[in-house]
């Protein structure tokens, strides 16, 4: 994805050119683009499935409900504790 951030406005001038000039070389553009984000979405998912994603849990309360068992509502933070 960094690759598309850094390089999205020379993508978007070659694929309004290939519009206007060849069509089929546009296909092949957004093909790739497809299939370059799909890949690196894959990759993302099973990184995040092997290692997985870790974060820190704080108990705030615990709600009952109707039956009387209770449930423990959990605040939870990505190693950045500024936003509390």
């Amino acid at each position: 994805m960094i690759f598309i951030k850094k390089y999205w406005i020379a993508i978007v001038m070659v694929f309004a050119l290939a519009m206007f000039i060849k069509i089929a070389f546009c296909f092949l553009i957004l093909g790739a683009l497809v299939f370059y984000i799909s890949m690196e979405s894959l990759l993302f998912l099973k990184r995040v499935e092997k290692e997985g994603i870790s974060c820190t849990g704080i108990i705030k309360e615990y709600q009952s409900d109707s039956d009387g068992t209770k449930t423990p509502l959990i605040e939870f933070y990505n190693g950045d504790r500024s936003n509390h």
